[in-house]
């Protein structure tokens, strides 16, 4: 799998879903207040993929 990235129109900051490895893959989320990375298994981490994208809602200070 190629990256996949979804990019601020109006900051530098950046998600991007990465690094296939098997049944696994990588997201990360770059910017200026709050950077992380997280390897996720695609088929049981859904709690931990909907845990990512609830705690970038929860930390967004706008792009």
């Amino acid at each position: 799998m190629k990256s996949v990235v979804l990019k601020s129109a109006e900051t530098s900051s950046e998600i991007r879903l990465f690094d296939r490895d098997g049944d696994y893959f990588h997201i990360s989320n770059q910017s200026p207040c709050i950077s992380y990375s997280k390897r996720i298994w695609g088929y049981s981490d859904a709690a931990n993929w909907i845990g990512s994208i609830r705690f970038m809602a929860e930390n967004w200070k706008g792009w």
